[in-house]
């Protein structure tokens, strides 16, 4: 019998664009299927679009519940749908992006086997509008270094054994920002069983100036220092880290660090830029010459508008 699988979508104020995510996930062919649809305590008229169109798509094998939870954040919402989902897998998307219709298959043909993975990765490609879209950047890696300077693990590219993610602790509701950076280092730092579904690329992620994937740092940096202080006690705290990985982990966060205070210092945020340098100097306090030469270049490099600095970042790994 094939799995039940879940897919979980948070709603905040989207009654212009979910229809069209809503759409493309009724489009896939595999069943059993489960949707949880989540308002977040929209101030429009999310919550009724959804309702109807739940009402005009439901069936015997594509069971759709709307779900409202009143706690603000999308990180709420989607542990509301984690505790609620009855999936053996769970797959969480947001309300403004395209699913891939051959997702669901190719996820089932994997969980399918004797060994069930505990998360997979698919990769997704991103950009302003259909006819712009691009591949996002990806290394075919479980090193959780790699995570820290290309955070790969994007809400949409990863798909969770439900009981295994709601053993490592869901989504953190205290992150307004980059909870799925955060959510994908504590999934590599657990080291659960992964597979890479790298043959294609899957669902279409959109950037826009109300997305939850937006650029610019200056109006979020409270919220991205935020992320990366909790990543920095998570990799202090590893047990399953090796002694080298656990150093090539503070450099890529001392990297990243000094990257972020670039890029602030180029859009003129000097109190950010002050504060990402000071977190530098706190994930290590004694610097080596090179790690310090290094920091400052790639400081330098991205203040200018240096584009890739993370690459950078990891080849000098």
């Amino acid at each position: 019998m094939k799995p039940l699988l879940s897919i979980v979508i948070p709603v905040y104020n989207r009654a212009g664009r979910v229809l069209r995510t809503l759409d493309s996930i009724a489009t896939t062919t595999y069943r059993p299927l489960e949707l949880l649809v989540v308002d977040n305590a929209s101030t429009d008229n999310s919550l009724l679009v959804c309702q109807g169109w739940a009402e005009g798509h439901a069936s015997a094998d594509f069971g759709i519940r709307v779900l409202s939870q009143p706690t603000p954040g999308a990180n709420a919402a989607r542990n509301l749908g984690l505790q609620s989902c009855q999936g053996e897998y769970v797959f969480f998307f947001d309300s403004d992006d395209l699913f891939c219709a051959a997702a669901l298959d190719d996820v089932a043909a994997v969980i399918g086997m004797e060994e069930r993975p505990d998360w997979l990765f698919l990769p997704v490609e991103q950009g302003e509008d259909e006819s712009h879209m691009h591949a996002r950047a990806y290394q075919q890696s479980s090193a959780p270094h790699v995570h820290l300077l290309n955070s790969q693990l994007s809400t949409s590219s990863m798909v969770f054994r439900t009981q295994w993610l709601r053993e490592i602790g869901g989504w953190n509701e205290t992150l307004s920002v980059w909870q799925d950076w955060e959510l994908g280092m504590r999934v590599l730092l657990h080291a659960g069983r992964c597979r890479w579904l790298c043959s294609r690329t899957y669902h279409r992620i959109f950037i826009h100036p109300d997305s939850i994937t937006s650029s610019g740092f200056s109006q979020t940096f409270h919220g991205t220092l935020a992320a990366m202080r909790c990543v920095v006690e998570e990799v202090k705290e590893a047990a399953e880290l090796t002694v080298r990985e656990r150093a090539r982990c503070e450099r890529a966060l001392y990297y990243r660090s000094m990257i972020l205070a670039g890029k602030l210092r180029r859009e003129g945020c000097a109190e950010g830029a002050s504060a990402y340098r000071s977190l530098a100097k706190e994930i290590i306090p004694h610097a080596t010459k090179p790690v310090r030469l290094t920091g400052m270049m790639l400081h330098a490099y991205s203040s200018v508008g240096g584009r890739g600095a993370w690459r950078l970042a990891l080849g000098l790994l």
